[in-house]
């Protein structure tokens, strides 16, 4: 065989499809593409919201049903949207938008929510008011409770989710055993991931 032909000869199937599971195929499908997992998560985070409904019940009287109602919503709001947006940024190709713009435009989206639910239900103000007091209009009781609620289920539930995230089956750990199924196996190891310390870490943070 010619120098020429061994240049041309097109490499054995089983590179091939190494070479498109590396591309192609980084990450755990069937944990990062589950619903049932990030679905336990917004229910567990939203307890957190049952809780301090149950509280402002107990030690802020005057509240009316509505409002309460309305601010567990915003907090189950924040859940779904910390659940979600987590699960989406830990998929490798969106690996570009895991900066802190993202998550202050994230942040910045849901307090404009929340403002304008709160507005919803006591009335939306007087202009007027909005020059003359803008602090009493824009940061009113009822919109810090709502906000300093949003803010910690939505903190709670990227934290959670970012565990269940390092569970999952890392990029060099499926290409490695990807080549060990081909029969090309070499001397490549995956990184060790300490998953029982990721659990522990879990707990602590629910429990503790």
């Amino acid at each position: 065989m010619t120098i020429d032909e061994q240049t041309n000869t097109p490499p054995p199937a089983g590179d091939d499809i190494a070479g498109e599971t590396a591309i192609g195929d980084q990450y755990d499908r069937t944990w990062l593409g589950s619903i049932a997992r990030p679905a336990l998560l917004i229910v567990m985070v939203s307890v957190i919201d049952v809780a301090i409904l149950a509280f402002l019940r107990q030690y802020a009287p005057d509240m009316t049903p509505a409002m309460g109602w309305t601010i567990l919503g915003l907090g189950v709001l924040a859940a779904v949207i910390g659940v979600t947006t987590t699960t989406w940024l830990a998929l490798p190709d969106q690996r570009l938008r895991r900066s802190g713009g993202y998550r202050a435009a994230e942040i910045a989206l849901l307090l404009a929510v929340t403002r304008g639910a709160i507005w919803a239900m006591q009335g939306i103000p007087d202009p007027l008011d909005v020059l003359t007091d803008p602090t009493g209009v824009f940061a009113d009781g009822y919109f810090l409770i709502a906000a300093i609620t949003v803010m910690f289920t939505w903190f709670a539930a990227i934290d959670f989710t970012g565990d269940m995230a390092e569970l999952a089956l890392q990029p060099d750990e499926l290409w490695v055993s990807r080549r060990t199924e081909l029969g090309t196996a070499d001397s490549t190891r995956a990184a060790p991931t300490d998953r029982p310390q990721v659990v522990r870490r879990f707990l602590a943070r629910w429990v503790g």
